[in-house]
């Protein structure tokens, strides 16, 4: 039996507003499930666990290569729906030790949907796919994190000694490093943003401090209050962020005073300005 729609329920976007909810499975066991060791690792030696992880994988880049590339999600949740039935797939292959689903053919499944997807892999599929090294397989640059991490270490020489280095590359440079103003108004804005940054920083820390000694209906008060912070720090940021000079100003002072320190970045990667010059920057030279 192959999964359909009526066996997967899936709290979609179109319903719920919002878009990557949890998928639910509605598939009852069916057959014999044995405690015999013998034929539990049997089961275990079948399993298709990472073929099912892998395909995911390759889908979700899919679909975030589209939604990167300018897509709406309505274009993208066809291909969601069949996330979702690897998720359940997935499950139920880590079910089999204790349940049987013989009513499922797993194997059926991800053959329909590799044909369905018959798209180059992502490039950092290289590193774990056995095709790749025998030069059996294409693989294609999708606009996804994965793979420009990968081209990012691809960069690094590990196995060539510690002599091979690569130079930091400063977030200031993603935006030219360069202002076009620095007038006593964006100084007084980037002290401020600053200012807000320490604040909240310092109340974050008490807060989760708490969370260690704190039991559980604590910890769920806790986590609102700091979700509420966070929402409160980055609203005051985006108030005096009133420009890409200030920004810099902002980054630059980060970036002299604790670079390894990537939690301070937060509030700036969270505002509207931010992300509007993320995406209005090509690719930086050293990912390209």
């Amino acid at each position: 039996m192959l999964i359909t729609d009526d066996k997967l329920l899936v709290e979609s976007a179109e319903k719920n507003n919002s878009l990557f909810k949890v998928p639910v499975c509605s598939i009852m066991s069916g057959g014999n499930a044995s405690n015999a060791l013998s034929e539990l690792d049997h089961k275990t030696s079948e399993n298709k666990i990472g073929e099912i992880v892998n395909l995911s994988q390759k889908l979700n880049s899919l679909i975030w290569d589209k939604l990167n590339s300018g897509a709406s999600t309505t274009d993208i949740l066809p291909i969601y729906k069949d996330v979702c039935k690897l998720a359940v797939l997935s499950g139920l292959e880590i079910d089999k030790a204790k349940r049987a689903y013989d009513n499922v053919n797993v194997g059926a499944e991800l053959t329909a949907l590799r044909k369905k997807y018959n798209a180059p892999a992502p490039i950092f599929f290289q590193e774990i796919d056995e095709a790749y090294r025998n030069g059996e397989k294409q693989y294609t640059f999708y606009n996804t994190t994965m793979d420009y991490i990968y081209k990012a270490v691809k960069l690094f020489h590990f196995r060539k000694g510690k002599a091979k280095v690569k130079d930091y590359e400063p977030i200031s440079r993603i935006f030219g490093n360069k202002t076009t103003s620095d007038n006593a108004t964006n100084y007084r804005h980037r002290d401020k943003i600053i200012e807000i940054c320490d604040e909240y920083k310092a109340r974050l820390s008490k807060l989760y401090m708490a969370l260690r000694s704190a039991d559980e209906k604590e910890r769920e008060v806790i986590y609102e209050r700091i979700q509420d912070e966070k929402v409160e720090r980055d609203h005051k940021v985006s108030r005096w962020l009133t420009s890409i000079n200030v920004m810099l100003f902002v980054i630059r002072h980060y970036e002299k005073n604790s670079p390894s320190d990537w939690r301070i970045y937060a509030p700036l990667i969270n505002t509207p300005l931010f992300q509007k010059e993320m995406l209005a920057y090509p690719v930086p030279e050293f990912l390209s």
